[in-house]
């Protein structure tokens, strides 16, 4: 690993990533956005994260789950998949490449500039970039098309 990729830590213990998933989806029933996801697309949008350690996991001061955050550093020809919304990750995706791409960002009470900051300051080193999409959900319920968004670690 060299100072210009984010921070991954090898291995997280099945007990930890268990606890994470609990607390995740429970986190997704207090989200509009992440309320009606089938259980099989949150679980490849984030379990081999969890394996991996590329996630940031948040409670506040009494263990309450307040928020998630994960990456995967993605092959060129991934990270097109994913920006297209098209991405099934498999385990050879996670850190198939150089890109990094955050599938999941779950702050439901309100912690994203929190969470950010943190992101910024402790897993992704300066000048880097990195992408996402962003979801919405209409006052009817319905969600919006997907936005790319990206941003640079300055």
């Amino acid at each position: 690993m060299t100072n210009s990729e984010p921070v991954c830590i090898e291995s997280v213990p099945v007990k930890a990533q268990t606890a994470v998933l609990g607390g995740l989806v429970w986190l997704c029933q207090h989200s509009e956005l992440h309320r009606n996801y089938p259980v099989g697309m949150l679980l490849n949008r984030v379990a081999g994260s969890l394996e991996l350690n590329q996630y940031r996991y948040y409670e506040n001061e009494n263990g309450v789950p307040i928020g998630f955050c994960n990456w995967a550093l993605l092959s060129d020809i991934d990270l097109a998949d994913a920006l297209a919304g098209n991405m099934v990750f498999e385990p050879c995706h996670w850190r198939s490449g150089g890109n990094l791409f955050f599938p999941e960002f779950l702050a439901p009470f309100g912690h994203c500039r929190m969470i950010v900051r943190d992101i910024r300051q402790n897993i992704v080193p300066p000048s880097v970039r990195g992408w996402s999409l962003r979801g919405q959900v209409n006052e009817d319920g319905t969600q919006q098309a997907q936005k790319k968004h990206r941003f640079v670690n300055a």
